[in-house]
């Protein structure tokens, strides 16, 4: 957290400062699961005209919201304490609303699909068991990105989850009914609508945090009208992050570490979702794809609608600017090791009961097929 601290000439007694300290490392434990870049805490401590009545204004900045707390009082410590109190209630406060707002506003409307029952039926059953195979790896694709995003300041912590987005895209997907597709086209129409959600969240972060910078790059164009509408122009759109990561700043020792370690060592994964923030959207996709859940050139080209070609000029991208990152820090990785360390970001514990989950959301959408009783 950055921190600026601005006083008169008479400045902060001895005792307040250790107060003060004190204070701030109470607040980033609240904040532990920000990058430290993205919140910003301002003091101001000075004394009215006639030097009798101290005033302090706290103003702390993180993503998307601004808390300001003014206090005055005869007594320096004292007031200083009491601002700072009165900014944790006024934080504790905000996390609480920001909670029950997102959980009152995250639910799955019914859908009705025009067909017969039969129909119905059969695309029930089809969609059933596609969810079933493909519902785990949408919520891992869904947790990376989200992980990158609180990682990198753009997000809190619980802003939004996996089974929200998921969700979204399922409700996007369903009404789209067709059996006579085969599973994988399905599959990719899910992933594809993913994909549209999370870059839409994504889009709404940058711009509340200031931080959304347009790339003027012309891509290659899709096949179709309705993939071209379906994908929208924020994948043209990147992060430019304020400064390069420094690994060394993360861990003592970037040397030592291997990918045997990364399941039990929540700096070297946090580590790692830093630096995925770092790469332009379409990169860090292709390689969130093919490295991190084992997608074919193939499958994740008709995800994000480009050829395999393009995919693997996409990943090998990626690969260079994170070799290079960590070699920066003096650690030198070959391609394939750098793999491994990502790849096994799809193994961290996720508990998904499966069947659990597609029965609710089934329950939620709840269709009333057409000339039902």
């Amino acid at each position: 957290m950055r921190i600026e601290i601005h006083t008169d000439d008479h400045g902060l007694r001895p005792d307040v400062e250790r107060a003060v300290e004190r204070k701030i490392s109470k607040l980033e434990r609240r904040l532990q699961h920000y990058h430290p870049d993205a919140c910003e805490l301002r003091i101001t401590v000075d004394r009215d005209r006639k030097n009798t009545l101290f005033k302090c204004t706290l103003d702390l900045k993180v993503p998307g919201k601004n808390l300001v707390v003014r206090k005055e009082s005869f007594d320096q410590r004292g007031l200083v304490e009491d601002a700072f109190d009165a900014l944790f209630r006024e934080w504790d406060k905000y996390r609480l609303k920001v909670n029950k707002s997102l959980r009152s506003r995250k639910v799955l409307k019914p859908v009705r699909l025009e067909a017969a029952t039969s129909e119905v039926e059969n695309w029930d059953a089809l969609f059933r068991e596609i969810l079933l195979e493909q519902l785990p790896g949408l919520y891992r694709v869904a947790r990376h990105e989200l992980l990158n995003c609180q990682m990198m300041g753009l997000m809190e912590p619980g802003q939004l989850t996996p089974e929200e987005i998921v969700d979204e895209a399922i409700l996007a997907t369903y009404p789209s009914m067709d059996p006579d597709k085969g599973k994988m086209e399905i599959a990719r129409m899910l992933y594809r609508n993913l994909i549209q959600v999370l870059n839409r969240y994504l889009k709404e972060a940058r711009e509340k945090a200031g931080r959304f910078v347009p790339v003027e790059e012309e891509t290659r164009p899709l096949p179709e009208k309705e993939e071209t509408v379906l994908l929208g122009e924020e994948i043209l759109h990147f992060w430019e992050p304020d400064q390069v990561v420094k690994i060394e700043d993360e861990i003592p020792d970037p040397a030592a570490v291997n990918p045997a370690e990364l399941l039990e060592r929540e700096d070297l994964q946090k580590l790692l979702y830093r630096l995925l923030g770092t790469l332009p959207d379409q990169e860090r996709m292709a390689f969130l794809l093919v490295v991190m859940e084992g997608f074919t050139l193939e499958e994740a080209g008709m995800i994000l609608n480009v050829s395999p070609e393009n995919v693997g000029e996409l990943v090998e991208k990626a690969t260079g600017h994170l070799i290079r990152q960590f070699s920066r820090s003096g650690v030198e990785l070959e391609a394939g090791e750098l793999k491994a360390f990502f790849a096994q970001l799809k193994d961290l514990p996720f508990a998904l009961p499966v069947e659990e989950e597609v029965e609710s959301i089934f329950a939620e959408i709840r269709h009333t097929p057409l000339g039902a009783q």
